[in-house]
């Protein structure tokens, strides 16, 4: 509740209550987009750092491993490129032959402006042999 003077005039006090409404309302529009950006921020640097330990162990051959890390985020992301071709090069290394060739094909379907044309080109020419 707002107090005001009595020496303040029905314009003025009116004034005074918009103004702090258009304040509060103005605070409570903050408060969600700061809050919507920071829930944002924290997904991309959670998936950020999922990816990075994804790639590290997969560079040490740990694939099971690998599979365990991503597994949350393949669910959470299945449109995502980069965590779709994680997923087909783990299978590759990990899954059952199905699976992994479930995962490229997902893969290109979902790469339609071909950013791993080469690395699906290279993958069916190793499942053809």
């Amino acid at each position: 509740m707002l107090l005001f003077p009595d020496d303040f005039s029905r314009m003025l006090q009116a004034l005074g209550i918009g103004f702090a409404a258009g304040s509060y309302f103005g605070a409570q529009l903050r408060l969600a987009r700061n809050m919507r950006r920071s829930r944002t921020e924290d997904a991309a640097a959670r998936r950020r750092r999922i990816l990075a330990e994804t790639l590290a162990l997969m560079q040490r051959g740990e694939y099971a491993r690998a599979q365990e890390v991503l597994s949350p985020l393949s669910r959470e992301a299945p449109d995502d490129l980069l965590v779709a071709y994680r997923v087909a090069q783990v299978l590759t290394e990990t899954g059952p032959p199905p699976a992994a060739q479930a995962a490229w094909k997902r893969l290109r379907a979902l790469d339609r402006h071909g950013i791993y044309k080469e690395q699906l080109r290279i993958h069916e020419t190793r499942s053809e042999h």
